[in-house]
């Protein structure tokens, strides 16, 4: 297999999130509860980045979190 290439850095990666929804359907079995019971369990409508991190140290995660994040958070809100 050929390996992709790598980005410059301060992009993210293109398949960071679809990474991160894999592990979370490992989880649960839609993306929406995932959202509820993984990653927005207290109901506030939104994850902070902190937060998010947060979630994937718990899950064990191992993927690229920080790219995942900032194809999550594109308009750089922080939330």
């Amino acid at each position: 297999a050929t390996p992709m290439p790598r980005l410059p850095a301060g992009i993210p990666s293109r398949t960071a999130l679809s990474a991160f929804r894999g592990a979370l359907l490992q989880r649960e079995p839609s993306l929406a509860a995932a959202w509820r019971h993984i990653l927005d369990p207290r109901q506030q409508g939104f994850v902070t980045r902190n937060e998010f991190y947060e979630t994937c140290r718990r899950m064990v995660y191992h993927g690229n979190i920080r790219d995942a994040w900032q194809e999550l958070d594109s308009d750089r809100s922080g939330k």
